[in-house]
């Protein structure tokens, strides 16, 4: 029996949507039941055999009936709700429609950091938002401001609310705040919800369709061996700042920065496309596929650089999120893992990359808990379960 089921029903019965946990030692029709975690309705099974979330309606017949708000047509014959086969179907109205947006799944995609950019108004809220592990609101993730006093939660409402102390002190049992979505998200993360966010300017909210909340984007690294090697290296996100709607990164040098152009295509480009504010195709480098909305690190070929007064194809030029190589200090022990670490192409340890010992056998991997480790070649296998570690990281990289 699942754990947890999270419910996702972004076009109607927003209300149901959320987190639903077993009651433990109870059942319906000799099937487990699933209470929402933050509200005021029941997964179960009704009489005829089919998976139903109700209300106190249900609740009050003992699930002695097939009342519900939402339910799947199919009977589910001892099948769980996430594996049951078929469309789900909902109230509108006085009637029910089926629903293929409509979601039972047993996890949910979390993201760790989110950012939020409000150009026009309510900029304090702005920044990045890290994920509360192990609390929620209203059944629902919670995210934090970094180094600020606002916090990202799902409102009593079903609506995502960018509030403050005032939402804290309540336990986010409310709908404080100065950002929230238009309509409610209905299980939706705050990055997926499709409307226009709502920003309190003075007494009243309005529409502001540049108010963006997104996965905040991971440092990216270029390769350039051929030419236009000022622009190789680290590139960081900037904060608060998009280009033509989509993310911005800046040179660590901060004498060049990775855009999308107006002609919907990655660019690498310096001092003259920061002074027309991006709007423009002005650079050294640049993408000749129109990105289409996929990040720099997802274009794998069709890049061109500046030679003379001609753009060249470079098959050698690489843009990703990992950087090519790492430098290793152990001053104080375990001297032999010391030195420079390369990036091993394809290879892949639990879902992150792997760099090895420039003149060694040594190693830099992720464990299966998510922490960054050192191992040498001995006793490896192809996750390094057996590998003798010899310098090991505490905290979670979260994919960092």
């Amino acid at each position: 029996m699942p754990p947890v089921l999270h419910v996702l029903t972004p076009n109607g019965q927003h209300k149901c949507a959320g987190e639903y946990t077993p009651v433990a030692g109870e059942a319906a029709n000799g099937q487990p039941i699933w209470r929402q975690s933050a509200g005021p309705f029941w997964l179960y099974s009704g009489i005829k055999g089919m998976w139903i979330i109700g209300g106190n309606e249900a609740k009050g017949q003992n699930f002695q009936c097939s009342h519900g708000n939402i339910f799947c047509r199919v009977l589910h014959s001892g099948v769980t709700p996430d594996k049951v086969s078929g469309t789900w179907s909902r109230l509108e109205g006085d009637s029910f429609i089926e629903d293929e947006d409509i979601q039972i799944t047993t996890t949910i995609a979390k993201p760790f950091s989110l950012r939020i950019v409000s150009p026009n108004g309510q900029q304090k809220c702005a920044g990045e938002y890290q994920l509360v592990v192990g609390e929620m609101a209203n059944g629902l993730p919670l995210w934090r401001q970094k180094g600020g006093k606002c916090w990202l939660y799902s409102g009593s409402n079903a609506m995502w609310i960018v509030g403050s102390t005032d939402a804290k002190e309540q336990n986010f049992n409310c709908t404080r705040g100065v950002l929230c979505t238009k309509i409610p998200h209905g299980g939706l993360m705050p990055d997926r919800v499709n409307c226009v966010w709502l920003r309190l300017s003075g007494e009243t909210f309005h529409e502001d369709s540049s108010i963006t909340v997104s996965i905040k984007p991971a440092p990216l690294y270029l390769q350039s061996p051929n030419g236009q090697q000022r622009c190789a290296g680290e590139f960081v996100p900037v904060a608060d700042k998009m280009a033509n709607g989509q993310p911005l990164w800046e040179h660590i040098g901060g004498k060049c920065w990775l855009y999308s152009g107006v002609n919907g295509m990655w660019i690498v480009g310096g001092a003259d496309a920061k002074t027309k504010d991006f709007l423009c195709t002005r650079g050294v480098i640049y993408c000749k596929t129109a990105h289409g909305g996929l990040m720099p690190d997802k274009l794998v070929s069709g890049w061109l650089r500046l030679e003379g007064e001609k753009f060249r194809e470079d098959a050698a030029i690489s843009i990703s999120t990992k950087p090519s190589t790492l430098y290793v200090m152990t001053p104080n022990g375990q001297h032999r893992v010391a030195g420079e670490y390369r990036l091993v192409p394809g290879e892949i340890v639990h879902g992150q990359s792997v760099w090895k010992q420039r003149k060694g056998n040594y190693r830099i991997f992720s464990s299966r808990g998510g922490s960054w480790q050192i191992a040498g070649a001995e006793g490896k296998d192809s996750d390094f379960q057996h590998a003798e570690i010899a310098l090991r990281c505490d905290a979670s990289h979260h994919g960092a």
